[in-house]
């Protein structure tokens, strides 16, 4: 290889030139260990380093700058690339001899538009191109290809002015024209402080925005080979003092020493002179003369690249947007402290936008993982800035990046946007300008599992999810990191990463290959046309195992829905239908044309394959989720809408929720309208959100009902004067009630408190009241039993009292399954319950056969099932417990909910087995047989078959002594002794089941729970 070998150099993370340490993070700690992402061990370098490796290091750093970098692509040039590169030496052409920085002409003829901001909507690529290794214009037509018009890379600083004020731009210069004449735009990233602006000085801590200096800094005789113009109008040999008095002189070998927050030698620091005022009069507001401060050499770079890539400038490019960094967040990037990257930012912030005011800034994207506070702390400083507020933050969008785990996409957006939000920033577009995963099982990448690795099928679903989960969280345009693998990261010709949508060419020095495509390249490809301009119209979870987020696309006027299983399951999504028939496309392009049933589509989705997540146990978890489909269909219906149900009876001023959806192109208008007894429709709530509450105030004896109009993007419309809930109003609730203890006998002169109303229980446990209508606790002595429980004109109820300690934690499942133990082979979970806001256990919530059996008709079925250890009180031990049966299973020995009582060593009893569905009603069980001592208290339901399901719900589980009480009033159905048979009673009859019963408990309709698909 002679020396005009290039080296593509890369910043975004993947850079392990140097001998590394395992940064891994585990997921419990909250934070992302990418393997890519290494601490620059300088001065470290290992025997194990390879000695191609040692030598790509030498050409890398020969020009003395060591800041980190990714040897990103390695190969001799084409000799269509030879043709296309600078004479080596050439200069770049200069500007007119001037100490004042302005927009000049050049003979050089822009290729492209100037550009306008990418939309949210819109996609990028990573290294394309760069400037150390020109592509050829097949790789960059490979780029242009897959539909995106910008093209990301580095411009180092430390490449470029590697001598005080003598600035080379032939690579840069090679690479952007390139891409413009292909179309293809370039998000410049400036970066990399150069050996000879790393000072031993530590920056003062003082505000940011001042006129001020960090060191007494003058100006020294004129540095010899100094171009003027593109040193930003000033070329002189810096001095200053550090904070012992020593006086320093930055010279063209520079010093190397720096300070900050993380180590020395992890990362480039705060440039030489970042403090100093960005412009000739000492402040940081332009002046007239425009002039920028020779002591401030971060401002003279920053100036001297915007002044020559501009739309107009000396290279005749249009860079329009620029990214201030990368990774700043981590270390490795970026040594100094959250507070002197603000300031960083700010000042090129400020010069970008004097030379250039319509260009767009991006602050460098965040890698999250390591420090947690770095977001705030440096926004903080942004903040603070007496500049802020007519600067408009010092940036126009924030970055962020993405890798390995999908849901991060959503996870990470949202923690930036919050972030902005706090600050007044709302309007702050997210660029993720990094998102991508390494392959394994496939050339160059390891076998899988392997951490943070994908599967080349895999790495496709990533993409379309990664999409998804940004865009849900309002974030993009994303850009995908990369083109083709180059040399992942680690310098060495079979290098184990490939990041690439397409593997390496063949003229590559790592992992050389044919160009071919992976099936991600396909996929991105898909997501380009098929995403791009669309906005997000909803989203939801469907049934917990299906994801499914839709994008609607105005100019087609199409619906674009991307869905997936959330777990290793193959899964049938329903979708409802937007139109008459739809396109059901694939990942590798693949398109079916697919039409509902009943309005709904059914779309199969294969399991979640991906276990790339480290689980700190020496196993993996699912970082990746099933792969997704994209159903495409033409909008044609209308909005749909729902009241959440009223009371028959309400207070004067009661809460009315309502809900316009579209499963198309999404809800854009929604109005609310009231109708009082048998008027007409008025009009009540106008422009309000498509799901909202709003308070209403009636009159006593009135009758109010409710109904919505709303509008779709299309002009689609549903019209109000369908009545959707509906209540009268009234002032007061009689209640009347019975309280019953866990042995079924009346609790006498006992205090039930309904609200604020209170009443004491009589000789028979019976207690009549008046209570406002409305929703109110109900306690008895000191034990809340319900919550918010709703009343109306006309209450009975059945209260169950247990004096003294439940022996049983957590009976009423307030605090999900706390202190139960799930197991059997079908699910459970826990439901908020209508007309209260309690929690109930359901059980069976899903069937699931035992193992080895098939769950289909004749199977031998499988069982659902809670228990807890408890010790059974001594004294007049009793068991109460709430319970419901639904069953559609008509034959009676085949299904059953069991209450089973199992001390050790002895034979389960069977205390309860019921076959029959039944409303809400109680049970009571005499447990003096264990009294003092432990037992297992298990609930189980048992289930034959898929297609006639039978579940059960559980509340109020409780298990005291019950002392006899000389008032009592006597059981109104004195419990039988509890029989303990060795196996489940056979009978089918009610008359079989143990224990006593009360009817009437309230009656419930379930609300199920949302899950995290974290």
């Amino acid at each position: 290889m002679t020396k005009r070998a290039l080296i593509r150099v890369f910043l975004g993370g993947r850079k392990r030139v140097w001998a590394v340490k395992d940064r891994r993070r585990t997921h419990r700690e909250g934070k992302l260990p990418p393997i890519r992402r290494t601490p620059f061990a300088a001065r470290r370098l290992t025997v194990a380093v390879a000695v191609a490796g040692v030598l790509l290091l030498f050409l890398l750093y020969q020009g003395g700058a060591d800041s980190p970098v990714f040897a990103h692509d390695l190969h001799q040039p084409t000799e269509a690339e030879r043709a296309d590169l600078p004479e080596t030496g050439a200069r770049p052409g200069r500007f007119p001899q001037s100490r004042t920085l302005i927009r000049v002409s050049t003979n050089h003829t822009a290729t492209v538009p100037f550009t306008k901001t990418l939309d949210i909507s819109e996609f990028g690529l990573a290294f394309v191109n760069s400037a150390e290794t020109n592509s050829g214009a097949g790789r960059i037509q490979r780029g242009v290809d897959t539909g995106v018009r910008m093209d990301r890379f580095p411009v180092y600083w430390e490449q470029v002015e590697k001598r005080i004020g003598e600035f080379t731009w032939t690579g840069q210069d090679a690479a952007i024209r390139a891409n413009e004449g292909k179309n293809l735009n370039t998000l410049a990233i400036l970066l990399g402080t150069p050996r000879q602006y790393r000072a031993g000085v530590r920056s003062v801590s003082a505000p940011l925005g001042g006129s001020f200096t960090e060191l007494s800094a003058v100006l020294a005789p004129r540095s010899a080979g100094c171009d003027t113009q593109e040193a930003g109008g000033e070329c002189d040999v810096l001095e200053a003092t550090d904070a012992s008095g020593r006086q320093i002189r930055i010279t063209h070998d520079g010093l190397q020493e720096q300070s900050g927050t993380c180590h020395r030698h992890e990362g480039p620091p705060a440039p030489f002179g970042l403090w100093n005022p960005i412009f000739t009069n000492g402040a940081d507001v332009p002046p007239d003369d425009g002039r920028l401060n020779p002591t401030n050499p971060w401002a003279r770079f920053v100036g001297a690249a915007v002044n020559r890539y501009k739309p107009g400038g000396s290279a005749g490019t249009n860079i329009r947007h620029w990214e201030i960094w990368n990774e700043p967040d981590l270390c490795h990037f970026w040594s100094g402290t959250p507070q002197e990257f603000a300031r960083l930012q700010k000042v090129a912030y400020i010069v970008i936008k004097w030379i250039d005011p319509e260009a767009f800034v991006v602050f460098g994207g965040l890698a999250h993982f390591e420090n947690g506070q770095w977001l705030d702390s440096m926004l903080d400083a942004l903040d603070a800035d007496a500049l802020s507020e007519q600067n408009d933050g010092f940036f126009d969008a924030a970055g962020s990046h993405h890798y390995s785990l999908s849901y991060v996409g959503y996870q990470y957006t949202r923690k930036v946007r919050r972030a902005l939000d706090k600050r007044g920033w709302t309007d702050k577009p997210i660029w993720i300008t990094e998102s991508g995963v390494p392959v394994c099982n496939d050339y160059p990448g390891p076998t899988c599992p392997s951490p943070w690795r994908a599967t080349a099928k895999e790495q496709a679903s990533y993409v379309w999810q990664n999409i998804a989960y940004t865009r849900l969280a309002g974030g993009g345009p994303i850009f995908h990191f990369m083109l083709h693998d180059d040399c992942g990261n680690v310098v060495a010709v079979d290098s184990p990463d490939g990041f690439g949508l397409a593997k390496n060419e063949s003229s590559s020095f790592c992992s050389p290959s044919n160009s071919e495509t992976r099936l991600a390249y396909t996929a991105f490809k898909l997501a380009n046309q098929h995403l791009t301009g669309t906005d997000v119209a909803w989203a939801d979870i469907e049934r917990f195992r299906v994801r499914r987020i839709a994008f609607y696309h105005p100019e087609t006027k199409e619906r674009r829905l991307l869905t997936w299983s959330l777990n290793t399951q193959a899964q049938t999504a329903e979708i409802p239908a937007a139109g008459t028939s739809g396109r059901l496309i694939r990942l590798d392009g693949t398109t079916t044309v697919v039409t509902p049933n009943a309005g709904i589509y059914e779309v199969s989705l294969n399991g979640a394959t991906n276990t790339n997540w480290p689980d700190g146990q020496g196993g993996y978890g699912m970082g990746i989720y099933g792969e997704p489909v994209l159903l495409i269909e033409t909008d044609t219906i209308s909005p749909t809408a729902s009241i959440l149900d009223l009371p028959a009876y309400s207070p004067q001023t009661f809460d009315v929720t309502w809900h316009a959806r579209d499963w198309g192109s999404g809800v854009i208008s929604t109005s609310v309208y009231v109708k009082i007894d048998d008027g007409d429709w008025e009009l009540w709530q106008e422009g309000v959100d498509a799901y909202g509450t709003a308070s209403y105030s009636g009159e006593a004896g009135k009758s109010y009902s409710f109904s919505v109009a709303a509008e779709d993007r299309l002009g689609y419309k549903l019209e109000a004067g369908t009545s959707l809930a509906s209540t009268t109003v009234a002032e007061h609730s009689s209640v009347t009630g019975r309280v019953i203890n866990p042995a079924n006998e009346a609790a006498v002169g006992v205090q039930v408190s309904i609200g604020a109303t209170t009443a004491a229980t009589d000789a028979s446990g019976r207690f009549t009241m008046t209570v406002p209508i409305g929703s109110w606790n109900i306690s008895v002595g000191s034990q809340l039993l319900m919550r918010r429980r709703v009343f109306g004109t006309s209450e009975s109820l059945a209260l169950l009292y247990a004096p003294g300690t439940n022996a049983v934690t957590n009976g009423d499942f307030e605090n999900a399954f706390n202190s139960w133990t799930k197991s059997g082979s079908s699910s459970s979970r826990i439901e908020a319950q209508t007309g209260a806001s309690d929690h109930a256990l359901r059980l069976a919530s899903e069937f699931v056969p035992n193992d080895g059996v098939p769950g289909t008709e004749g199977s031998d079925g499988g069982n659902s099932t809670v228990s807890q250890r408890v010790t059974v009180p001594t004294g007049r031990p009793f068991l109460a417990i709430a319970y419901k049966v639904d069953t559609a299973e008509p034959d009676t020995g085949a299904d059953s909910f069991e209450v089973i009582a199992v001390e050790d060593g002895q034979p389960a009893n069977y205390m309860l087995v019921q076959r029959q569905s039944s409303g809400w009603q109680y049970r009571s069980f005499d447990m003096a047989r264990y009294a003092g001592k432990e037992i297992n208290l298990i609930f189980n339901v048992y289930e034959t078959s898929p297609n006639r399901r039978t579940t059960a719900l559980v509340d109020v589980v409780t298990l005291s002594n019950v002392p006899q009480s000389l008032t009592s009033g006597g059981p109104s159905a004195r419990p039988r002794p509890a029989e303990a048979p060795t196996s489940p009673p056979d009978s089918t009859t009610p008359s079989a089941q143990e224990g006593s019963t009360s009817s009437g408990y309230r009656v419930y309709l379930p609300t199920v729970l949302n899950i995290d698909e974290r």
